[in-house]
């Protein structure tokens, strides 16, 4: 490829010759990132530009995700894993001359993610590969990691920002929607529950992935079987709850964040028992009594959680999450809304579920 434009032939020059590489695709998926698909004749990699709005530290980052991956390849040489593209120099990152941080990794062959799972066998290898995500981390030394995002799901902070957002109301939006303020508001003693029971060390600290959602693990694309979890940049010391949480609020659910018939937005009671039982084959191997006992709450919480956050983005004008339309968030937040009342409405049913998977 002889002409590429500018700012990414500099950074693509940092990792390749130019002469190499034969096509380059705009990756849309993601919220926060810029991406790329770059293919060689042999080889297809991921190129990312980390948004530093959102992540400050990205040097951290790099070297979070490298120890992960250095470590499950040296501890579990036969699973398939992201791999780094170092820089010709050997770096983990390239820092163009716009003063933006750049890094590769390795396009896992074969490979597909979804939305959304399209049948239970989907749900069920998405459990797996969370849990599968989890196990293998169980002796790694948690607290080698960087914070790189402080109180990152920290329910009760996120709460306050909702109310800042509120006070402030820095966007003039507050007055349109009264109705979303006032429910998060009435339920705001979810934000509290399980950081009370990290403070008070009943809950153990382990390595989590803090974005496990559906189009964040990798299926094979013959088999369908799962392979790994993608996007690392969030990885931290943190509790399973809510990276269980996060994989039910996408994974048991037909319907994406993003669709705005609400109608459609409900909890699918056989995509939730696919995703307990993949979860627990590989779970019950680590996980505690007190972690089962509080796994429903991992995830109600974590749908409150992420509908704070959209509405706070919304009140907030837009300045986390990239946006398709001006009212994307608030449709984003109204949908977890409805999410959160679908949970609630099945609590007696997807209960049960959980205690027959974890034999409670």
């Amino acid at each position: 490829m002889k002409k590429i434009k500018s700012p990414i032939q500099e950074v693509l020059e940092q990792f390749f010759l130019l002469e190499e590489i034969l096509s380059i695709k705009n990756l849309s998926k993601g919220n926060i990132n810029d991406s790329y698909i770059v293919s060689l004749k042999d080889e297809t990699y991921l190129l990312q530009r980390i948004n530093t709005d959102v992540f400050p530290n990205p040097i951290q980052i790099f070297q979070n995700t490298e120890a992960i991956i250095k470590y499950i390849q040296t501890n579990f040489l036969e699973k398939i894993f992201s791999k780094i593209k170092y820089t010709k120099d050997g770096n983990l990152y390239y820092l163009s001359s716009k003063q933006e941080y750049w890094r590769m990794m390795v396009w896992i062959e074969n490979s597909v993610s979804y939305t959304s799972p399209k049948n239970k066998s989907q749900a069920i290898e998405a459990g797996k590969a969370l849990a599968d995500f989890h196990n293998s981390l169980v002796n790694f030394p948690v607290h080698s990691l960087f914070e790189t995002f402080p109180n990152f799901h920290n329910t009760k902070y996120r709460f306050e920002q909702f109310q800042n957002a509120i006070e402030h109301d820095s966007a003039n939006r507050v007055i349109d929607v009264k109705n979303e303020i006032n429910f998060l508001v009435k339920k705001h003693q979810l934000s509290g529950i399980i950081q009370s029971l990290i403070i008070q060390n009943l809950i153990p600290i382990r390595v989590t992935h803090n974005d496990p959602k559906m189009d964040n693990i990798l299926l094979d694309q013959d088999t369908e079987k799962e392979i790994c979890l993608i996007d690392l940049d969030t990885i931290m010391p943190g509790t399973i709850l809510f990276d269980f949480g996060d994989m039910i609020r996408t994974c048991a659910v037909m319907a994406s964040e993003n669709e705005t018939d609400l109608s459609k937005v409900e909890i699918d009671l056989n995509l939730f028992k696919g995703c307990v039982e993949g979860y627990a084959s590989i779970a019950n191997q680590f996980i505690t009594n007190i972690e089962k006992a509080h796994l429903f709450l991992g995830a109600l919480t974590i749908v409150y959680e992420q509908a704070l956050r959209f509405l706070t983005d919304y009140l907030n004008g837009d300045q986390y999450y990239k946006i398709a339309y001006a009212e994307h968030n608030l449709e984003r937040a109204k949908n977890q809304i409805k999410l959160v009342k679908s949970l609630e409405n099945n609590q007696s049913q997807l209960e049960d579920i959980i205690h027959k998977c974890f034999n409670l």
